[in-house]
């Protein structure tokens, strides 16, 4: 993985199972931590007994309830925060539907064994698809900013045009004559190739 001066990622395009594996495991328990760290914030505010049951079982998300409600925020908010955490373990625009999708997968997999039965609450599966969205649309954003910010290929290139711009401003031309910005482009011998380099544009052709 090679990074450029600001720090933009450039993958390869071959298809990586192993990176994508880690990405998914990385992405998988970066989300049950922020989900559980919210959980217990709400559990300790409500004065409800701290349990696993919160996260893994369907039933709990009960709209009957204010701590069902506030399991729905918490999974609201995770994913959120999880938006984030895909900027920088996804980085790939495109693939962030994917990720959220096999995310919320993997969990509607782990409520389904830990509560002994598949989920057939509702209300469960609405959060679910709402965090899954917010999840998709949300990191697909953010990494569709960082893939549009400019690309910097160095500084020499930029300290060359930095320094013909100067030497033009003085009006000095190559020759000893005097010469505007405007009139007067010169050539900056040993320079890169993007370096400005260019001749008197008024001058008379012998």
């Amino acid at each position: 993985m090679a990074r450029s001066s600001n720090n933009t990622t450039f993958r390869s395009a071959a298809f990586d199972p192993a990176l994508l594996v880690a990405q998914m495991v990385a992405l998988q328990c970066s989300y049950y931590l922020s989900l559980s760290f919210v959980i217990l914030l709400f559990e300790l505010l409500m004065g409800a007994p701290m349990s696993v049951r919160h996260l893994l079982v369907f039933n709990e998300v009960d709209p009957s309830t204010a701590l069902g409600w506030s399991l729905v925020l918490a999974f609201l908010a995770s994913a959120v925060v999880t938006c984030f955490l895909a900027l920088y373990i996804v980085e790939r625009s495109r693939l962030c539907l994917d990720f959220a999708c096999t995310l919320h997968g993997f969990h509607t997999l782990f409520v389904w064994m830990y509560s002994g039965r598949f989920p057939n609450s509702l209300f469960w599966w609405l959060t679910v698809a709402a965090s899954t969205t917010i999840l998709a649309l949300g990191s697909q954003y953010l990494c569709m900013q960082r893939e549009l910010e400019p690309i910097q290929l160095g500084s020499t290139g930029r300290n060359a045009s930095g320094s013909a711009a100067g030497n033009g401003s003085t009006g000095t031309a190559p020759d000893g004559g005097n010469g505007g910005a405007s009139g007067w482009r010169r050539r900056l011998d040993g320079q890169p190739a993007d370096a400005v380099e260019l001749e008197r544009l008024n001058a008379p052709v012998v």
